[in-house]
């Protein structure tokens, strides 16, 4: 474990640790539910910035066939980030977690590798589940469905039928992959 918080602890407490929010969240209670704006100059804000560009092929940038609106720019600038604080999609999202990780537990499957992305004070809090091969993606979307997804989690049910493969949820290991999927934002 990355934390100094599971210093000690043994390894058969930390099944029930791992439905628990994570530690550095506002607020815990069962039914909380907050949007916590990150601050630009803080250094999840600066990790967040730094895994766009570690994982950004700036050659695809503004081109390809995703792409929503045809622009030219050679990077991505994170603008805004917020930290979803939800108590009932923590717990769907925690139950689902262990449930992959005991059913692909005996598989030779190893979760994606960020040690491409460097020190990134983020992982550090949030270790990932190699259990349930569980990595850190991109998702993209319009403006005006990111609040949607705030506030009730991903949800198919909102999906353009139109995709290459059909109606789904896509994430991708590229930022500049998901950015295909973006449309302006003309509030930022």
């Amino acid at each position: 474990l990355l934390d100094p918080l599971f210093a000690g602890l043994s390894p058969s407490a930390l099944p029930s640790l791992s439905q628990l929010p994570p530690f550095y969240w506002t607020e815990c209670g069962s039914e909380f539910r907050n949007a916590v704006q990150l601050d630009p100059s803080s250094s999840d804000f600066a990790d967040l910035q730094r895994m766009m560009t570690a994982t950004c092929v700036a050659a695809t940038l503004g081109t390809g066939r995703d792409q929503r609106e045809l622009m030219s720019y050679d990077a991505l600038q994170l603008v805004k980030a917020e930290r979803l604080e939800h108590a009932g999609l923590w717990r769907a999202y925690a139950a689902k977690r262990a449930q992959l990780a005991a059913s692909c537990g005996n598989t030779t499957a190893e979760a994606t590798p960020v040690s491409a992305l460097g020190d990134v004070a983020l992982l550090r809090h949030t270790p990932l589940s190699v259990a349930a091969n569980e990595a850190l993606l991109f998702h993209g979307t319009k403006a005006e469905i990111a609040p949607l997804v705030r506030d009730g989690g991903f949800d198919e049910r909102l999906c353009d039928s139109k995709g290459l493969f059909g109606g789904g949820l896509y994430f991708a290991m590229n930022s500049s992959k998901s950015d295909q999927y973006c449309t302006p934002d003309p509030a930022n």
